[in-house]
């Protein structure tokens, strides 16, 4: 099936979610996330995502930077893209 894919293009905005963990709990769950997403911080090269810090802004209108998990953009070659970057809304749109 589809699924996300994150990528950088100028002027566009993703739609997501902030996810907040304590730092004792950090390093497990990145190691779980890296896993899950398929990268290797130690090739990234050779991952279909990669982790990077970007700037968010939270619903308060406070700035973050945080962890996101990008796609490379040889994988979207040819494929949709979600113009609203709100892949829920265009699930839900398309399914409703």
């Amino acid at each position: 099936g589809y699924y996300p894919l994150m990528v950088k293009y100028p002027g566009q905005t993703v739609h997501g979610q902030l996810v907040w963990v304590t730092s004792e709990s950090f390093n497990s769950i990145i190691q779980n996330l890296d896993y899950f997403e398929g990268f290797d911080p130690e090739r990234p090269q050779e991952s279909n995502f990669r982790r990077e810090k970007v700037q968010t802004l939270a619903r308060s209108g406070q700035s973050v930077t945080a962890w996101a998990y990008m796609g490379s953009e040889r994988h979207v070659q040819g494929c949709l893209i979600v113009e609203s970057g709100d892949w829920a809304d265009y699930v839900a749109a398309k399914d409703g």
